[in-house]
């Protein structure tokens, strides 16, 4: 994970931790000296607004001997004026880069809001479904799924594992035969999904069976198809409710 965030783009992160303070924040380049040992942000104050980075600012573009002649490294050289000066001229050039820090921030920010409304648009567009509106948060989840349908539709076992993972439970699929019709030679094949989930009161077992429901429609029109029978059910293990909640 560190050498995830390592990669990362100081502007990206900041506006994904900090959404609100893209247009404040006061930079430090402390030179990319660092930057193969380290993540690119370096320190963050946050109720300052001020992050230090490990790059180089406009201050290098300038030639070393305006800073520190050479003359001057001799035995008996003022170390303390020339870091003295140095310091004056950075705060000189702090204000472009500030400005262009603040410059990226906002490209970076507009380049997420376009590849935020390419996928509300392909969801629209494409799929035929309204994903900025959609308010069920397992659905929301699922629906960022859609652009491989095409290679899943039918898997059972991915329904199951997709399943897992939008709801963050144990799914335990159990396939069978179903029949709505007197005829015992009329059978339709059946899948029932079982999501596990421990210790809900009766308001929170209605409103998850109430989302898991929208997300069975989802899952049975996408990925299942007319031919078999879909279920899907919140259940608990608990002694004396093996078979779900008894509301």
């Amino acid at each position: 994970m560190d050498n995830v965030i390592k990669e990362i783009k100081a502007e990206m992160l900041l506006n994904y931790l900090y959404p609100e303070k893209s247009d404040a924040w006061e930079v430090r380049y402390r030179s990319d000296f660092a930057r193969g040992y380290s993540a690119e942000i370096l320190d963050i104050d946050a109720d300052g607004n001020v992050v230090e980075l490990a790059r180089n600012g406009f201050l290098k573009l300038l030639p070393k001997e305006m800073m520190a002649p050479e003359q001057e490294f001799s035995k008996n050289a003022d170390y303390e004026a020339i870091h003295r000066r140095i310091r004056m001229t950075e705060e000189a050039f702090l204000p472009i880069d500030v400005f262009a820090f603040r410059e990226n921030m906002e490209v970076e920010r507009t380049v997420t809001e376009i590849l935020d409304e390419r996928f509300s648009y392909l969801m629209t567009n494409y799929f035929g479904i309204d994903y900025r509106n959609i308010k069920n948060p397992y659905l929301k989840t699922a629906v960022t799924l859609l652009p491989s349908v095409a290679k899943h539709r039918g898997d059972l076992k991915y329904v199951q594992m997709m399943l897992k993972t939008v709801m963050k439970s144990e799914v335990e699929m159990n396939i069978m035969k179903y029949r709505d019709v007197d005829s015992p030679r009329v059978w339709l094949p059946m899948v029932r999904y079982d999501i596990i989930v421990e210790g809900l009161d009766r308001e929170q077992y209605l409103k998850m069976k109430s989302d898991v429901d929208e997300l069975a429609r989802f899952v049975d029109d996408w990925y299942i198809g007319a031919e078999v029978v879909l279920k899907v059910r919140v259940r608990s293990r608990e002694k004396g409710n093996i078979l779900g909640y008894n509301f």
